[in-house]
């Protein structure tokens, strides 16, 4: 749950309808949903995020996001995937808002799956590179970096309150050069350069507090 949303997954992949995406992944914020659609071939599974405001789910009506899209859709559109859907699987909700930890370095994957639902891309400034919440099937690994704000061997813990999603490239450059960032609420960075220059890093984008000099200003990868 963020900002007072919680998400629910009911989306049926393939034959979806209202026009949305239902052939491809999309990131967005709590729950899932893995089904063999139809006209899909072998029913090859697709997941699917979708977040609604928990008011909405509990009054069965309203409008939620289809993953990070923009695309909106019904209660009654969710109804018409899950019956046209061959197999669905509902997971469960991911809430965003509980601090999930771990005694190890590495996180969990649930874990994992929560940074990028929350943060959506890598949060350096005005990098755009996607998060995605599950392990990429070429590589079997995570399209992004888990970083400990406050790193791991200055007693930062491995919780959702001091990990965020960066960019391997901006991953490197936080780690061995003065950029510096912490968190001020979920999904929101606030990041100072090595010439103190701070700027705000959201789901929205990046802004400027101060003016950097021009060799400061960091570029999307």
């Amino acid at each position: 749950m963020v900002g007072g949303k919680a998400s629910s997954d009911p989306a049926p992949a393939g034959g979806a309808a209202g026009g949305n995406a239902p052939g491809q992944d999309a990131i967005g914020r709590p729950g899932a949903v893995t089904g063999a659609g139809r006209g899909l071939p072998g029913g090859r599974p697709v997941r699917i995020y979708l977040h609604f405001d928990a008011a909405q789910l509990a009054g069965c009506a309203g409008l939620g996001e289809l993953g990070s899209t923009g695309q909106l859709v019904t209660i009654d559109q969710l109804r018409t995937w899950c019956g046209a859907a061959g197999s669905i699987t509902v997971r469960p909700v991911i809430d965003l808002n509980r601090s999930r930890a771990t005694g190890s370095y590495q996180p969990t994957d649930v874990m994992r799956e929560h940074l990028a639902l929350r943060d959506r891309s890598c949060v350096f400034p005005h990098c755009t590179r996607a998060a995605h919440p599950v392990r990429q099937s070429s590589s079997g690994e995570f399209s992004h970096d888990a970083d400990h704000i406050v790193p791991h061997d200055s007693g930062g813990e491995t919780s959702t309150e001091n990990l965020a999603c960066l960019c391997r490239l901006h991953h490197l450059l936080k780690t061995h050069t003065g950029w510096r960032y912490q968190m001020i609420g979920p999904g929101e960075y606030l990041w100072k350069s090595p010439g103190g220059h701070q700027f705000l890093r959201t789901n929205s984008g990046t802004t400027l507090l101060t003016a950097p000099h021009a060799r400061e200003k960091p570029k999307a990868a």
